[in-house]
């Protein structure tokens, strides 16, 4: 199991046992507001999604971690790469429940993701989207080093992308 840590988090893969915090925290409303365009996603398309994560870790060593806090154990939100939009290598993307953001733990977690890709698998840049009125996720690619590269209208959606090299 790949396990990453930030000050404050652990991120581990998360297992099929954990669908049910999963799917809870991909369905909360303020989560889907951006991530999923408001929609609650079936829970057969969330336990597809976890099957193609740990496919993903065991083929090519990255999927979705789930973030715990050191502290209490709590899994808060997850973290990771994912394919999006046809790209050619997947994406960071992440999502906290509403009672743990502005805290910098998104920023914590999405870090630890940016130094797995560049120092472990080699990636020469990561990409990150998201949607032009998500003004707190432009913000936090800026603070992690990334450069707005791209406007893209994607299904009549305004999807901002933000890239960083591993050279930053």
């Amino acid at each position: 199991m790949i396990v990453l840590a930030s000050d404050r988090l652990w991120l581990k893969p998360v297992q099929l046992d954990q669908f049910e915090q999963f799917y809870q925290i991909l369905t909360d409303q303020y989560v889907r507001h951006y991530l999923c365009d408001q929609k609650v996603i079936p829970r057969s398309e969330a336990m597809a999604m976890l099957h193609q994560s740990l496919e993903l870790f065991a083929q090519f060593g990255f999927g979705i971690w789930g973030l715990e806090l050191k502290t209490c154990g709590s899994v808060i939100g997850f973290a990771g790469l994912w394919y999006f939009f046809g790209e050619p290598q997947p994406q960071l993307i992440y999502a906290l429940l509403p009672a743990w953001t502005r805290q910098g733990l998104a920023t914590e977690a999405a870090q630890a993701v940016i130094n797995y890709s560049f120092d472990l698998l080699g990636f020469a840049y990561l990409v990150a989207s998201c949607d032009r009125a998500n003004l707190d996720s432009a913000r936090l690619a800026q603070r992690l080093g990334m450069t707005f590269t791209a406007e893209r209208l994607i299904e009549q959606q305004p999807i901002k992308f933000f890239t960083i090299h591993r050279s930053n």
